[in-house]
């Protein structure tokens, strides 16, 4: 009754969150090629991505620069993936080698943090994925850090 003043006993709707993702089977034949997307572009450190449940979903002790997520996707199963500063320096080299049948097979995420495992700049990087037969796509991305 509300004379009783007790606060609601709802569940937090990031409790029961579950990650979904639609994409096409790896199974099929990839295109002659990459198809690489890359999400949060920019990627804002205000942003409020933790706050509304698309990073540190299960590491809410850890402070926010431990929990920052870009995502790759569309990835080949087997790749590697480089990060670069503008002025061609390594930030971060990410092997990404799936089964054909995992679900993350076509997705990887690099946690922003450097090799140096520090936190990077803000600015312009490039990324680059390249696959074991020489498939290649370079991109940017920014972070406002």
């Amino acid at each position: 009754p509300p004379e009783a003043q007790l606060p609601a006993l709802e569940t937090h709707k990031l409790n029961t969150v579950v990650e979904a993702l639609a994409q096409n089977p790896v199974s099929q034949d990839l295109p002659d090629g990459l198809d690489v997307i890359v999400y949060p572009n920019p990627y804002r450190a205000d942003g409020n991505y933790r706050e509304d449940g698309f990073e540190g979903r299960g590491r809410e002790p850890f402070i926010a620069d431990r929990v920052r997520s870009i995502h790759f996707s569309n990835l080949p199963p087997i790749c590697t993936i480089w990060i670069y500063s503008l002025d061609g320096d390594l930030v971060r080299h990410i092997e990404h080698n799936r089964l054909p049948d995992d679900p993350s097979a076509m997705r990887a995420t690099w946690n922003v943090i450097t090799r140096n495992l520090q936190k990077p700049v803000s600015g312009i990087y490039y990324w680059v994925v390249q696959t074991p037969e020489g498939k290649q796509q370079i991109g940017k991305l920014v972070l406002i850090m």
